[in-house]
This record gives C-alpha cells, sequence and structure tokens, in this order.
C-alpha cells in the first residue's frame, strides 16, 4: 500500500502541496479498506459527538445548571471568617489573582508569612508591588503537578499540623482541599476572593457562567478525571 501511495502522491516533501496530496490518497484508500458501513459510523459519531460537545458547553454556559456543576468544586471561607494567627498563606501556582488574594490575607494580619508553592515570576511581581517584605515571603519551587504542593511546601517550614490558609481559584479549591486533607494536613483553610465577591452577584442578577466559566467546568472535571486516573 505505501508504494502505491508514494507512486501515486509522489515525495510528500518534493512541494509545497506534496504533504496534502499525500494525505488525500491516504484518506481515499482508507476508503477503499474500510467498509462502507464503518465509514459511515465513524462520521456520525464524530458529527453528534461534535454537537453533543458544542450543545453541553452552551448549556454549561448559559443555563443554571452551570452553577449547579461549579457549586459543588468551591471551598472557599469567607474572609471574616478566616484565622487570624495563621503561620502562613500559601499561594498555589497558577493564576495571578491568587498572589492579589494573597496580599489581602497578609495585609489583615491573618498570617505571618507568604509561602509562594511555585517559582512564578507573575505571582511574585504581585508580592513585590504591593510592598510586602521581602524576608517574610518564601518561594517553593518544587512543586510540577497540583498534587505536589502539601508535599513540596515542607522545605519551607509548613508541616501538616501548620495552621495555613491556601489562597486558590474557585474551581480548583475542593480538589486543593483534598489533596491537603490526604496528605495529613488538618488546620488549613481556602480563600478566594474572586468568588467571594463575584459569585453572589452574579447568582442575585442571575448572570450565567459565560464561555470563560464554562471552561472553567471543564477544566475543573477533566483534572478531577486527571487525579484519578493517574495521579
Amino acid at each position: 500500500m505505501d508504494r502505491i501511495l508514494a507512486s501515486e502522491a509522489g515525495d510528500p516533501g518534493s512541494n509545497p502541496g506534496g504533504s496534502a496530496i499525500f494525505r488525500f490518497f491516504c484518506f481515499m484508500k482508507l476508503k477503499e479498506l474500510l467498509p462502507r458501513k464503518l465509514l459511515k459510523f465513524i462520521a456520525y459519531t464524530y458529527i453528534a459527538g461534535t454537537l453533543g460537545f458544542f450543545l453541553l458547553f452552551g448549556i454549561i454556559a448559559y443555563t443554571p445548571i452551570g452553577y449547579m456543576l461549579e457549586a459543588p468544586q468551591i471551598e472557599s471561607t469567607p474572609f471574616d471568617e478566616l484565622w487570624d494567627d495563621a503561620e502562613a498563606v500559601v499561594i498555589l501556582g497558577g493564576d495571578a489573582q491568587r498572589a492579589a488574594d494573597a496580599v489581602k490575607v497578609f495585609n489583615a494580619g491573618k498570617a505571618r508569612r507568604i509561602v509562594v508553592s511555585a517559582d512564578e515570576r507573575a505571582m511574585l511581581d504581585v508580592l513585590y508591588g504591593a510592598k510586602i517584605p521581602p524576608e517574610k515571603i518564601f518561594v517553593d519551587e518544587k512543586p510540577l503537578r497540583t498534587i505536589d504542593h502539601p508535599r513540596t511546601i515542607q522545605d519551607c517550614g509548613i508541616t501538616p499540623e501548620t495552621k495555613i490558609i491556601i489562597t486558590s481559584t474557585r474551581m480548583q479549591e475542593r480538589r486543593a482541599a483534598r489533596l491537603f486533607r490526604e496528605a495529613g494536613y488538618t488546620q488549613f483553610q481556602i480563600y478566594s476572593q474572586t468568588h467571594e465577591i463575584r459569585a453572589p452577584e452574579r447568582i442575585k442578577k442571575g448572570i450565567r457562567l459565560g464561555v470563560a466559566g464554562a471552561v472553567d467546568v471543564f477544566y475543573s472535571y477533566l483534572a478531577w478525571l486527571k487525579y484519578w486516573i493517574a495521579d
């Protein structure tokens, strides 16, 4: 078969359109080799799957179902209920908004220092821009995945018995909480200023999640799936 395709399509790299021609002939030969019913099944499945995905995405983005899927992922403590004597506020790598949340917690005197669990320049820029004293900032450079944070922050003097406040984003809170519990942490709270400010207002005004919110929902549930399968 390879010799037939090569003789009909020529060398794919010999001209700009060679690769496209080669793929076309591959598709034509595939049509000859596979039963027609199987090809129709594959085509219909692809079309149905694509339409189903966009339908589901639209439902999550623009109906109350989006909030129903979002709610189980949230485990944020209101700011007024956060401890006033935490040893540290721990920023999980990712969204720089988490660093802004940590600044709010630190400046309110609720934590004695800040641990950045990921060497991310954007987060450090937020902390330095907020005039946080450098001696109060500790950087944990070792985590590669979310599951690593509970272990690697121990190099910054954080133990499972240490009282900490964790800043995360609303769709990552439940997964972060589970990871820290499984690692033996018993004294932690999770805070997300974004959720505290926006969620009640959105619900009150009937504002839907929208495209960005739906993307967050998909990402969160896919992250859970990866956690159950691979981590």
